[in-house]
């Protein structure tokens, strides 16, 4: 079972991560002069996001592997485009790519062709795909939590409180059972 996470829309959004250091930057109530912190903060607080939330929440190419070519959902929020499947017919051979048309994407839905589905024999497959957000696609709760994360890594960077960084990020949160 996968549980979804929930977005609860806010009033601000922002363009670029340079929105979001002035955001925080104008929050925390500190000149400009630490703004490069700021920024090394943001990403400190965007790979500790991702790691959490067990998802991409900004875009890159994650890549997973299976055993098998089959159909499957998955258990990403914002998958944008399947960058490459590939598979290999035998421990150690080399990775054979498959047609675009073997496979389509709907959604988060990946879908084989039945010629892909009877190739013989499979080792391995490797699916690439591009998923997470830009800063100009990414929900502006998201965007919200992320600069509230940024203001307490900041406030608090002598003692942090995981529990309370867990609960602004919760409704982002990917949980596979």
């Amino acid at each position: 079972m996968i549980v979804y996470p929930k977005a609860k829309p806010i009033d601000n959004t922002y363009s670029s991560l340079s929105e979001i250091v002035t955001y925080v930057v104008r929050h925390a109530g500190v000149d400009n002069s630490e703004s490069e912190e700021i920024t090394a903060l943001i990403r400190v607080c965007a790979n500790w996001a991702e790691e959490h939330c067990n998802q991409p929440l900004f875009e890159r190419n994650p890549a997973c592997t299976l055993d098998c070519i089959a159909d499957g959902q998955f258990a990403m929020q914002q998958v944008n485009s399947i960058v490459n499947v590939s598979y290999q017919p035998e421990y150690g051979a080399d990775w054979i790519s498959l047609n675009s048309e073997d496979y389509s994407l709907t959604g988060s839905v990946l879908v084989f062709s039945n010629e892909a589905k009877s190739l013989s024999p499979v080792y391995q497959v490797k699916i690439t795909v591009n998923a997470g957000w830009t800063t100009i696609n990414m929900p502006p709760s998201l965007q919200h939590r992320l600069a509230m994360f940024v203001l307490q890594l900041y406030d608090n960077r002598s003692t942090l409180d995981e529990n309370l960084l867990s609960a602004i990020l919760r409704d982002y949160m990917i949980i596979t059972v």
